[in-house]
C-alpha cells in the first residue's frame, strides 16, 4: 500500500473471523499493523466484500446475504405491484428479470453448500416474482408456473448450472477465469500422470482436490 501511496482508513475497515461458533467465542479484538499504521479492530458478525459485492457472515451460513437480497427484491416487487395493471406481460416480465432475477442470480455460486433455509429464502423471492408476473393466486401451486410458463429453474438448480457452466468454460479454456483463478484446480483426470487409463478419465471427470 505504501508503494502505491495508499493509506488504510481504519474508520472504514471491517474485520471478520471465519470459523465455528465455539472458536469465535474465544477471539477478542485484533491488533494489526498495515502500511506502518497500528489498527485495533473488533471482529464483526458480517462484512461486505467490496470485490464481489456480497455480504459474508462469520459462520458462513450466508443468512445475511440472502436476507439482504430478499429485502431488496421484495421492495422492487412492491413498487412493480402498484403499476402492474399499466404494464403488459412482456414489459412486466422484462422488469422482473432486470430488478429481481438479476439480484437472485448475482454471485449465487457462493451459496453452494449453504443451509437449505438460506436457499429457500431466495426461492420464495422467485415464487413471489412468478405470481406477480402471471397473477397466480396464493392458493395455487407455483411450481407448474415456474416450469411450464416462465421456464425458470429452481434456485438450487440455478446454482448447480452456474457452477457447471463455469467449470466447463475453464476446462475448455473459453473463460479468462481458467488462467486467472482456476489454473490447476479444474484439471481433467486424463491429464494426471498415472491416471490417464482410469475409467474416470474416459468419462471426462475432474480431479477433486482434498480440502478440510
Amino acid at each position: 500500500m505504501s508503494s502505491n501511496r495508499l493509506k488504510l482508513n481504519a474508520d472504514k475497515t471491517q474485520f471478520v473471523w471465519l470459523g465455528p461458533a465455539l472458536q469465535l467465542d474465544k477471539v477478542g479484538d485484533v491488533h494489526l499493523r498495515v502500511g506502518g499504521v497500528d489498527i485495533s479492530l473488533t471482529p464483526l458478525d458480517h462484512v461486505r466484500d467490496l470485490g464481489l459485492g456480497v455480504t459474508l457472515d462469520s459462520l458462513l451460513t450466508m443468512k445475511k446475504l440472502t436476507v439482504t437480497v430478499a429485502r431488496s427484491c421484495f421492495y422492487h416487487m412492491r413498487q412493480l405491484r402498484s403499476v402492474r395493471r399499466s404494464l403488459t406481460f412482456d414489459a412486466l416480465h422484462t422488469l422482473v428479470h432486470a430488478l429481481i432475477n438479476s439480484k437472485v442470480d448475482y454471485c449465487h455460486a457462493v451459496l453452494y453448500g449453504a443451509p437449505a433455509y438460506a436457499v429457500r429464502r431466495l426461492q420464495a423471492v422467485l415464487n413471489a416474482a412468478a405470481r406477480l408476473i402471471t397473477g397466480t393466486r396464493l392458493n395455487k401451486h407455483i411450481t407448474p408456473v415456474l416450469r411450464d410458463t416462465l421456464h425458470w429453474l429452481p434456485v438450487t438448480q440455478r446454482i448447480d448450472y452456474k457452477i457447471a457452466l463455469m467449470t466447463y468454460s475453464c476446462v475448455d479454456g473459453m473463460s479468462p477465469l481458467s488462467s486467472l483463478y482456476f489454473n490447476g484446480i479444474c484439471r481433467p483426470v486424463a491429464s494426471v500422470e498415472g491416471r490417464a487409463m482410469l475409467r474416470s478419465a474416459n468419462y471426462g471427470e475432474l480431479v477433486e482436490p482434498l480440502t478440510r
